[in-house]
């Protein structure tokens, strides 16, 4: 909720804006209905290369940005985006290879693999690397519906969207005038979300940047026919891509962006739910055996989906973390360290209910949110949300939550070091400081190669000393 969202958010609406005026997202209708091709299904064929990617010659311009991208992918394993899983990216490796056409084009090599960010979205670079978001992958069920994902990525690959995009963006200088009039919108975070922006701009071309947050309704129409033939191929069914766009509209949290920039949100998403599924009837009227991969998909998964739950946390979704951590529960009742993150999520909601209240969902609930987000960092809006009407009867029923859950993964495993990490933090937080140094003493014992076994020790330290009567426990994480 601080400067780290500002900027985020600041980054999300403006490049939303350069993708409306040079990819026309909001032009038009989607596009005419296509047949997709009539084929086989379950035999591991490929689709062709199509006429548009055969035909395509490189220029000069598309050499240019080509080696920008290529920069970029290394940039991307240099911050730690990637999220560096073997079990995870292989998994997606074999996925997304199973689904390319035949012949690969020029200039791609293809490359499949999660990313470490909460928002639901996946994207391709027109090199071939694929990128899908671990938000993308906690909010899915099985493999046929990422499988969807992957094949719609593949096609803005396969068909030079992005290279298309480029050659007619450089006519249009606008888009510059979009930059400067963003960054001067940037005053609210001392300018220092425009930079974040100008150094992302001065790694890639700003259509590039554009294709992350979406195509037009026909480029976004042509890949999803395209998902359908490759997974008609495949075996896969089709009612579950069609699922799967229905399971990315709903999520835990209060949606407070004032416009789509995510995967899950563009070009319209009800139609493209309508459309998918009408295919999925006219191809697999009284299909059997079709693949879904459910139980697979979970188990490759389940690290990542657990880093989406901590990540969740750490950037003030307490309410994604508790959505996770209940699901990762109900597949695995008997894991205490998933109890521990249930536990750690209601310790981090506040006085948040866990899912939201009608009243949260209005407009002017909503605009106050905005206001408050602007102004604050998470702390501050954590104690602001303790301030309003039944603000700390729900923080109270939230503690009751967390503790009740730790007790349950300890009693399960009396040895699980993140329970008591957990309940130092919440006995801290209610200010019970003799407790709380012991838990986290239990902490330490328990994980002393902990990454953060230091600063729990610095945390022991200042609760042991004597405090003043009344005075306020530590902020904690």
């Amino acid at each position: 909720m601080g400067q780290l969202a500002v900027k985020t958010r600041f980054l999300a609406v403006l490049l939303l804006a350069l993708s409306c005026y040079l990819t026309g997202q909001e032009s038009g209708g989607p596009a005419p209905a296509q047949k997709p091709q009539e084929t086989s299904s379950g035999t591991g064929e490929k689709l062709s290369l199509p006429h548009q990617a055969q035909d395509f010659k490189f220029g000069k311009i598309d050499l240019e940005m080509l080696k920008q991208v290529d920069a970029f992918d290394s940039y991307m394993e240099e911050k730690g985006w990637v999220y560096n899983d073997p079990e995870t990216n292989a998994y997606l490796d074999r996925l997304g290879s199973s689904l390319v056409p035949a012949q690969t084009p020029e200039n791609v090599k293809w490359r499949f693999r999660a990313t470490r960010d909460l928002e639901v979205n996946a994207f391709a670079l027109p090199n071939g690397s694929i990128y899908v978001n671990s938000g993308l992958l906690s909010r899915m069920e099985n493999e046929a519906q990422v499988v969807g994902v992957l094949a719609h990525e593949i096609t803005h690959v396969v068909n030079r969207h992005t290279y298309l995009g480029y050659r007619s963006s450089r006519k249009k200088m606008v888009a510059i005038d979009i930059m400067m009039a963003g960054a001067k919108g940037a005053g609210f975070a001392g300018g220092s979300a425009a930079i974040v922006a100008t150094a992302m701009g001065n790694m890639l071309p700003l259509i590039v940047i554009s294709t992350i947050y979406g195509y037009s309704r026909e480029l976004e129409h042509e890949a999803d026919v395209y998902a359908v033939n490759a997974l008609q191929l495949r075996g896969y069914d089709l009612r579950e891509f069609s699922r799967g766009f229905e399971l990315l509209r709903k999520g835990p949290e209060v949606d407070l962006s004032k416009e789509p920039v995510f995967w899950a949100s563009h070009p319209k998403l009800a139609d493209r739910v309508q459309y998918v599924a009408k295919m999925a009837t006219q191809l697999q009227p009284n299909a059997t055996s079709l693949r879904v991969g459910e139980r697979e998909y979970r188990e490759v998964t389940q690290n990542v989906i657990r880093y989406n739950a901590g990540l969740a946390i750490m950037l003030g979704r307490p309410r994604t973390a508790v959505a996770i951590a209940e699901h990762l529960i109900a597949e695995e009742p008997n894991n205490a360290d998933n109890l521990a993150l249930l536990g750690d999520a209601y310790r981090t909601l506040g006085a948040r209910t866990p899912v939201p209240v009608q009243e949260e969902l209005t407009d002017e609930s909503k605009n106050e949110a905005r206001k408050r987000i602007r102004k604050m960092t998470m702390v501050e809006y954590d104690k602001a949300l303790l301030g309003d009407a039944h603000g700390v009867e729900r923080w109270e029923a939230n503690v009751a939550r967390s503790e009740e859950t730790y007790r349950k993964a300890l009693a399960m495993d009396p040895n699980n070091a993140n329970s008591h990490r957990g309940l130092g933090f919440l006995y801290e937080r209610k200010d019970q400081r003799t407790t709380a140094a012991e838990e986290f003493r239990k902490y330490v014992e328990l994980a002393p190669g902990a990454k953060d076994a230091r600063q729990i020790k610095l945390h022991i330290e200042s609760l042991e000393k004597a405090a003043p009567a009344g005075a306020p426990a530590p902020e904690h994480p």
